[in-house]
């Protein structure tokens, strides 16, 4: 039988339609994370945006990572025989105790049942909440009518309930009360809900129930979204030699390790056809547990607002670290002017040391931050600002600590976050991919490690990862837990890479996110 699972609403603010597709959650025991948003209004890339999260969500379904559907709008329940199944279902389930809800989707899945009877009657005490004097037959008819759109949105598009899978669901101008308490019933299945409510809002009355964030888009507007046209495509997976070779290409760790084949996108270091099959890939299991038996060095994410800081934390999630094929390079061909060490290190005024505090005002944490935008925007990894509540921001040469709350974007995947304080800033450029960047290119990290306000370091870039599928660099610049966050530079003082991670048991072997993920994060901060 299925765990009954939790559901614990995203605290962290998702201020965008990007935020909604990047946000993966988490599932822990029987507690898993979910969001509800809302998007007010529109702006002027509203489209654009929609067909990215159709194309981005699509990819990952037909990848096997999650389930994407998008509504224009919840069906009209006319046929009598739908109003009999659902009306003999409901009877059921209250004559056997409310203990399994036995319909379409549920009646062969014992556990499925007993999570959506206990759902439904949650939903049972809203109505009845809502409508004191509500009659048996009233709370009824509620009840059908969330089945059976329940049953018409997981029967299209291969959207269906699957809890080991990131599942979202996006929906249009919801305005009707019963039509915004079904997708609050969904959220409370653990599927993530965005409603996109371009032209109208929920009203006065649903917005007090405080059961979803909004976000506010642009202005109320008229127009006319694309239809949602779900296509499957075909992708192949290749299992790694690591698995073992027992009936479920499992490894040692009760894990499947698989390698998608590289997408078609830009590379760092263009390579023929010929080179890419010429290459060797070779990939390694990364675990946050002790596999120092195996041999197998430990991915170490810097200490998350909640542990300290000076302590070794280890990630409790196992990735797959695959050298991506690159052809071997002595030098990255940029003629500009290099700058020295010393005139890299005062470019320590653009990064600032950030201060991580819970509800309370107590201190979780600290990390770095590299200035982007001139109105106060700060760019920090998502699992240093991810659980805090407040920040304190500390500039070079500036006495005054600035505090701020406001997280205006983040993305979990990519491991980036956006803090804003109320102040005009000295952002640093960031690398625009005027030249590859090669092994053994010179760089200079500068974060605050343990505290340390804006430490320098120096070294080389010894390599490109991929990790959770996502580009990677390398580099030898000695790192600590605090210069999360923290900037890593070439020699004509550009942002090539956020420092985000190190491995545990390897001297010197720390990891960031590349330049071309941040310019994608960043776009539209950077101009101000």
């Amino acid at each position: 039988m299925e765990s009954i699972i939790n559901i614990q609403y995203n605290k962290t603010k998702i201020t965008d339609i990007a935020s909604f597709i990047g946000f993966k959650g988490f599932t822990q025991g029987e507690t898993k994370e979910v969001c509800f948003v809302r998007g007010i209004g529109v702006h002027g890339d509203y489209i654009s945006e929609i067909e990215r999260m159709d194309s981005t969500l699509m990819t990952e379904m037909n990848q096997g990572k999650g389930l994407y559907s998008r509504i224009e709008a919840l069906p009209v329940m006319k046929s009598a025989e739908d109003i009999s199944f659902y009306s003999n279902a409901y009877d059921d389930w209250v004559k056997t105790g409310k203990k399994e809800m036995r319909i379409h989707s549920t009646r062969e899945e014992e556990g499925r049942a007993a999570r959506l009877s206990k759902v439904c009657q949650s939903m049972e005490d809203i109505f009845l909440q809502d409508k004191k004097q509500a009659t048996d037959t009233m709370l009824k008819n509620f009840l059908v009518k969330l089945l059976f759109w329940y049953e018409s949105v997981f029967n299209q598009n291969c959207f269906f309930w699957d809890d080991t899978k990131i599942m979202k669901l996006v929906a249009f101008n919801i305005e009707k009360r019963q039509e915004y308490l079904f997708f609050y019933m969904v959220s409370l299945l653990g599927i993530n809900v965005l409603l996109l409510q371009s032209k109208v809002d929920i009203g006065a009355e649903e917005e007090k129930l405080d059961y979803s964030q909004r976000f506010v888009l642009g202005e109320f507007k008229e127009i006319k979204v694309p239809v949602y046209q779900w296509k499957e495509c075909v992708v192949t997976r290749q299992v790694t030699p690591q698995i073992a070779s027992n009936q479920n290409d499992l490894n040692s760790n009760g894990r499947i390790t698989v390698k998608i084949p590289e997408r078609n996108r830009p590379s760092r270091h263009p390579a023929s056809d010929v080179q890419r099959q010429q290459s060797n890939t070779q990939e390694q299991n990364v675990s946050g547990g002790n596999n120092s038996q195996q041999g197998n060095p430990r991915l170490v994410i810097p200490p998350r607002p909640g542990a300290s800081d000076t302590k070794a934390v280890k990630s409790g999630r196992q990735v797959s670290i695959t050298t991506p094929t690159r052809p071997a390079v002595t030098n990255s061909g940029d003629q500009r002017e290099e700058k020295s060490f010393e005139e890299l290190a005062l470019l320590a005024s653009s990064i600032v040391l950030i201060t991580v505090f819970d509800a309370k005002g107590e201190r979780l944490g600290s990390g770095s931050g590299i200035m982007i935008g001139k109105d106060g925007y700060i760019l920090t990894n998502n699992h240093v600002a991810a659980g805090g509540r407040s920040f304190s921001v500390r500039i070079e040469d500036d006495e005054k600590e600035y505090l701020t709350d406001e997280i205006i974007k983040y993305h979990s995947l990519l491991d980036l976050a956006i803090i804003r304080i109320q102040r005009r800033l000295n952002p640093i450029p960031v690398y625009r991919g005027n030249k590859p960047l090669v092994r053994g290119q010179k760089v200079v990290a500068i974060g605050s490690p343990l505290g340390l306000f804006n430490s320098v370091s120096n070294g080389i870039i010894s390599g490109f990862r991929k990790i959770d599928d996502v580009d990677m660099i390398q580099f030898t610049a000695p790192i600590s837990r605090g210069s999360s966050g923290g900037a890593v530079l070439n020699m004509q003082g550009e942002v090539v890479g956020i420092s985000t991670a190190g491995i545990d048991e390897g001297q010197n072997i720390n990891l960031a996110m590349g330049y071309e993920c941040i310019n994608m994060f960043i776009r539209g901060f950077i101009q101000n």
